[in-house]
């Protein structure tokens, strides 16, 4: 006796098997990049030196940075107060640079004062959220993860920094107040 392929019992379980499979396997798909006129990192930023663990000093206090898109890119304009400091007088230093957060490293030149051969992966988990590593940052430390959210009413940005790949023990805390 032939057992007809969609109505027989083993049949049906397969199908509901897939079915099942698919949906998980579309749960586990990460968010795409917001469009940009909807990205809730787009906008004027500035260190909060109280807010930020540890306390910034006032090197890392006086970052402020611009985030804008081209496309899928992310364009991060930003400026910090320098000492002298490999070889730069006491000045504050622009920088400009993109970061494409597909989830694949590139090199990303972060500063002007960190060497060429850094290299940079992100991706959005959320519309509010990206994760990435930067490797090549800080010799000192290695590769750094991190984490940066925007609070729900979009007034802050938080960069959590982490000393490891679960990002389960964290380093520091940066926190970014909207300017616009």
């Amino acid at each position: 006796m032939a057992v007809d392929f969609w109505t027989g019992k083993r049949s049906r379980r397969l199908w509901l098997a897939t079915i099942a499979l698919s949906g998980t396997l579309l749960r586990g798909q990460k968010p795409s990049i917001p469009p940009a006129d909807n990205d809730p990192f787009v906008g004027q930023w500035k260190a909060n030196v109280i807010k930020s663990k540890p306390r910034l000093g006032k090197h890392d206090g006086s970052y402020e940075t611009i985030i804008k898109r081209e496309g899928d890119y992310v364009v991060y304009s930003s400026s910090q107060w320098f000492e002298e400091y490999a070889g730069f007088s006491s000045k504050v230093l622009k920088w400009q640079y993109k970061l494409l957060c597909d989830g694949r490293s590139r090199s990303s030149p972060i500063r002007p004062t960190r060497p060429t051969n850094v290299y940079t992966s992100c991706a959005y988990v959320a519309p509010n959220r990206v994760e990435g590593e930067t490797e090549g940052w800080n010799l000192n430390l290695g590769t750094t993860f991190w984490t940066r959210e925007v609070s729900p009413d979009g007034q802050e940005t938080i960069i959590f920094n982490y000393e490891d790949k679960k990002r389960t023990r964290l380093r520091s805390v940066q926190v970014l107040d909207r300017v616009n």
